[in-house]
């Protein structure tokens, strides 16, 4: 959700905003819908009308890279907020948390020493045999 703040705004504008914003986390929090108060409070013309729906993310891809801490620390259900953004405050909720299959690079270090090393005798091994083949002497005789 978003409670959109105009560009100069006074202590009482971000007050009111912040005021909104905590009224919202409080319905959800009590019970109601995310989806259904992101529709009735948010100011995000954009999602509004999906209820607050802002797809998937991954690290590295928000567009406030500040968020991220908030947001990747966030568990499934929680709601968050009100987080300062450019455009005013956001209240975020985590539906759905996919786990990376990745394993950490302490892990895979050794493997990935070995696939460099193979990738690279691979590129050597492969010069080697052109060098051979420009001075090979090839005579083809036919009987």
């Amino acid at each position: 959700m978003l409670f959109r703040l105009p560009d100069h705004p006074t202590e009482q504008q971000i007050a009111e905003a912040k005021e909104r914003a905590g009224k919202a986390i409080a319905r959800v929090k009590a019970g109601e819908e995310f989806a259904k108060v992101a529709q009735a409070e948010s100011d995000d013309d954009s999602t509004k009308s999906t209820g607050g729906e802002l797809g998937w993310f991954q690290r590295g891809s928000m567009a406030n890279p500040e968020w991220e801490p908030i947001v990747f620390a966030m568990e499934k259900g929680d709601v968050r907020g009100p987080v300062t953004g450019p455009a005013g405050f956001h209240v975020f909720q985590v539906t759905e948390i996919k786990r990376s299959d990745l394993k950490p690079f302490p892990e895979m270090k050794e493997q990935l020493q070995r696939e460099l090393r193979r990738r690279e005798m691979d590129k050597q091994t492969q010069t080697w045999v052109e060098e051979l083949r420009k001075k090979a002497y090839i005579d083809i005789k036919l009987q």
